[in-house]
């Protein structure tokens, strides 16, 4: 029987990313995290629907971290990057 590795946002180690990724043990988001989860992209979502920029999300990660974070304000198209994310 696989190893069930629960992703609780604090206890990931790098031995559970080798035994899912190598050893398909299986994995366990538990209720409450996968309400922080939605909870976060609601807030996404309505950032975006306001027309926010928000780097990595509708803005692509660049090497110039944050610089361009405030700059364009009314893009409200994801970007290829976001959409290949979602």
């Amino acid at each position: 029987m696989h190893k069930i590795v629960q992703i609780d946002g604090e206890a990931l180690t790098i031995e559970d990313v080798v035994e899912v990724a190598y050893e398909r043990a299986k994995v366990s988001i538990p209720e409450p995290v996968k309400a922080r989860v939605n909870r976060s992209r609601q807030v996404l979502e309505e950032l975006l629907e306001k027309g926010e920029t928000i780097y990595s999300v509708n803005q692509p990660p660049s090497t110039a971290t944050g610089l361009k974070t405030r700059q364009g304000g009314g893009n409200r198209q994801l970007s290829p990057w976001r959409r290949y994310m979602a």
